[in-house]
């Protein structure tokens, strides 16, 4: 019998195929901006020679042919809004409020009404300026309400009083300001 044994399994094929690989790994980026001097331009690092055939595929320095650039469509860059804006719509209460607009001297000032629970001491929001009307007199105040789900303010008005079996038509309600 001999030492050696004949080998009967083959060890696995390793085959690398470098023709694929540059193709594969090309990276493409977008040209740097221009007017920024802080940014560096790339330049001509190897002298890339120039193909015989003007019309013949492209050519890396390896001989091998290279996939033409595609170039599409540029879009703008997007605008960045940093502060939005306000919202454009009224904001409707969530709860109802009253205020009594009393003139005092020249000046105009807005009391929130306040109702306070039995034996409890209450700290009422102080007075807010008011812009001063004609029907705000120093002897009568103006009452303003906001009721529930409106969207504006108006003047409260007192229930009319109407003769029995007569329907009564009580008059528009008068949009107002809201004391801010």
């Amino acid at each position: 019998m001999s030492v050696r044994q004949l080998r009967r399994t083959f060890a696995s094929p390793f085959v690398i195929t470098l023709a694929a690989i540059p193709a594969a790994c090309m990276v493409q980026s977008a040209p740097p901006r221009a007017g920024n001097p802080n940014q560096m331009t790339p330049g001509p690092s190897v002298a890339q020679p120039q193909p015989t055939d003007p019309n013949g595929p492209p050519s890396d320095p390896n001989g091998m042919p290279q996939r033409p650039v595609e170039v599409g469509p540029t879009t703008p860059p997007p605008t960045v809004i940093s502060n939005p804006p306000r919202p454009t719509g009224a904001v409707k209460a969530t709860t109802e409020s009253h205020w009594t607009v009393m003139k005092q001297g020249d000046k105009c000032q807005a009391f929130v009404k306040v109702s306070c629970p039995p034996n409890a001491m209450c700290n009422p929001p102080p007075p807010r300026a008011y812009a001063c009307t004609p029907e705000i007199t120093p002897t009568t105040p103006l009452k303003i309400v906001q009721y529930v789900g409106a969207e504006f303010c108006q003047v409260e008005t007192a229930p009319m009083e109407c003769p029995p079996n007569v329907m009564c038509n009580p008059p528009p309600p008068t949009r107002v300001a809201c004391p801010q």
